[in-house]
């Protein structure tokens, strides 16, 4: 005999319920449920302040290499106008050609070792931009911190959205022929030094302070003030 209302062959046993109660006769939310939960506020400011710092870094990166490629080719275009030159007056000012050549490969090494320096500080910024949103990603889904850590997380991005900047010291070089078909000269070099100064004043637009700044004057001063005043 069936009993009415029992599909045949299903099971007796009761579902198990969603989440039980704790000891202290609350329930516990699932752990899922915890994984899905929005960030809190400070996170997602921060995030945002950071991405903008990242375009502006991306931003600088690129007018960094613009402008390294522009002196570079400069360069290029005077050592072949150089070697042209040289072709015509070797018998006469084969000294003087080697001595300016060396001088031109020296201007084109002095330049390509300060375009990698500035090149790895904009490289180690976005290493570190990666690094402080992951310790964000870390930090916000964690459960029961003190208020401490976050507060540190906050000091360190403060600290990282400090005006900065980069100075670049490149040599631009002009090479003119001599005119004079019979003279005794190479020709006239002109090496002129030029600064590629990449300058952050601000993390929000337009150079303006973003809200994580406003919020400096009160988390971080109260977070030195608690260091200082500990044993």
């Amino acid at each position: 005999m069936m009993f009415v209302g029992t599909p045949l062959g299903s099971n007796s046993a009761s579902p198990m319920p969603a989440h039980s109660p704790s000891p202290d006769g609350q329930s516990e939310v699932s752990g899922p449920a915890l994984l899905h939960r929005s960030p809190p506020c400070w996170a997602s400011q921060a995030q945002c302040d950071l991405a903008q710092a990242e375009a502006e870094l991306r931003r600088l990166q690129e007018k960094h290499s613009v402008e390294t490629e522009s002196v570079k080719r400069g360069v290029e275009r005077a050592i072949l106008g150089a070697r042209r030159e040289e072709r015509r007056l070797i018998e006469r000012v084969e000294q003087d050609h080697r001595d300016t050549q060396q001088g031109l490969e020296q201007v084109q090494r002095e330049n390509m070792a300060a375009a990698q320096v500035s090149q790895s500080l904009l490289d180690q910024r976005l290493r570190m931009v990666a690094q402080l949103q992951q310790r964000i990603q870390v930090v916000s889904k964690q459960s029961g911190l003190e208020d401490s850590e976050p507060n540190y997380l906050l000091k360190d991005i403060a600290e990282f959205l400090q005006p900065w900047e980069v100075s670049v010291s490149l040599k631009k070089v002009n090479f003119k022929p001599s005119s004079q078909p019979n003279a005794v000269t190479f020709g006239d070099i002109r090496v002129q030094e030029q600064s590629l100064c990449l300058h952050v004043g601000g993390c929000g637009p337009q150079g303006h302070m973003c809200a994580l700044h406003h919020r400096r004057c009160s988390v971080t001063t109260q977070t030195i003030k608690a260091e200082r005043k500990a044993p």
